[in-house]
């Protein structure tokens, strides 16, 4: 994956974006330009996946088309994604990235926090979405039960936050409000802070990754959540974070969280590696 994505660009670098890539090769191989430096290598391998390129071919190629060593040293957009989904799982590089990306939502207060809680306000603004037309859909969904198929709500069970609604309907809690819209990030920020995790939790759980499919459908229609290439990339480096601390609560969120992103989200927001990307992610931690 990593290869073809750079080679591909590397394509389009030299101006044969949408042509064959025999063109590219017969161009490296028999041009007049400053391409024919590039004509030992073996590009048809390279496009294909099929061969990796040495450290020195990769700089080789950076002199001759700059700006193009950046997508196979780091990934799309400069996001570290390869370090991130390395089989070592580098944490370090996924401390980094996640840590940015709250404090650039939140402010530099966010490095007071623990991973409980960064997780937790991390996840919150994509869940920026109605209560009500989100439960009436999930009364519809259904899930696999052993060999049958059961609804994904029982009737009559209880929503991991209905413990929260009754507070809100005798008037114990004031959450924030749009409209007459109750939202499902709203319910969440009233909980005690010991408890924000196990309510996510339970939510996560109860919903599964129909809960992130939800709120990217809602994305796609213009809602206002906080979806973006940044996230996804700090979301995927959750699972080597999480395993770092040994904490089974934020696995389990993390993972269901990701294994959301790969209906569609991660297609959808880095479109350039999105189906590799989602094959990699669902054999390797799904």
């Amino acid at each position: 994956m990593r290869t073809r994505y750079w080679a591909q660009l590397v394509k389009q670098a030299a101006g044969f974006e949408g042509k064959k890539d025999q063109e590219f090769i017969d161009a490296c191989k028999y041009g007049h330009t400053n391409l024919v430096e590039l004509g030992g290598m073996t590009w048809a391998g390279f496009l294909s996946g099929k061969n990796n390129p040495l450290y020195k071919s990769i700089d080789l190629v950076e002199k001759v088309l700059p700006d193009t060593a950046m997508n196979f040293y780091k990934g799309p957009r400069g996001l570290e994604l390869w370090k991130i989904i390395a089989d070592s799982g580098n944490v370090e590089t996924a401390e980094e990235l996640f840590n940015n990306t709250l404090v650039e939502e939140y402010g530099n207060e966010v490095n007071n926090w623990d991973l409980s809680q960064k997780v937790f306000w991390f996840i919150l603004p994509i869940l920026a979405f109605p209560v009500a037309p989100f439960v009436e859909k999930m009364t519809k969904e259904i899930k696999i039960v052993g060999d049958k198929k059961v609804p994904l709500i029982q009737e009559g069970e209880e929503l991991p936050w209905s413990d929260i609604l009754h507070l809100i309907d005798r008037g114990t809690i004031n959450t924030p409000l749009n409209g007459e819209e109750i939202f499902l990030s709203s319910l969440l920020a009233v909980c005690d802070d010991t408890r924000k995790i196990y309510t996510l939790e339970n939510t996560f759980s109860t919903f599964g990754p129909k809960l992130i499919s939800y709120a990217f459908d809602r994305y796609k229609q213009g809602a206002d959540l906080g979806f973006s290439a940044t996230f996804i990339v700090a979301a995927l480096g959750l699972i080597p974070l999480t395993k770092k601390v040994n904490n089974n609560s934020l696995q389990n969120i993390a993972k269901l969280l990701v294994e959301g992103l790969t209906l569609g989200a991660i297609d959808y927001e880095v479109p350039e590696v999105g189906a590799d990307l989602t094959d990699y992610v669902r054999g390797r931690w799904l």
